[in-house]
């Protein structure tokens, strides 16, 4: 009997997630943590591996734990914006 894990072939193409809206969530995630001239510094340098990212193609792939950090991260945005309102 077959496991549900193997369903995915190994040669088939995994999900992938761009680089930029994972970058921008981890930089409003953690800026409460950096100087703004390192939040802007980080941002710049960031900002322009996206750039590379996206010209050659390249993506994140999801994972069960870039979903699971990608929802908690989602979770406390929309937390943050309820305490907010």
């Amino acid at each position: 009997m077959r496991s549900n894990l193997n369903i995915l072939r190994r040669d088939a193409p995994r999900p992938e997630i761009p680089v930029r809206p994972a970058i921008l969530a981890f930089l409003e995630a953690t800026r409460r943590e950096r100087t703004t001239m390192t939040q802007k510094g980080y941002r710049q340098r960031l900002l322009v591996f996206a750039d590379y990212c996206e010209e050659r193609g390249i993506g994140l792939p999801i994972t069960m734990n870039t979903f699971t950090s990608l929802v908690r991260v989602a979770g406390r945005a929309c937390l943050q914006r309820k305490e907010v309102r």
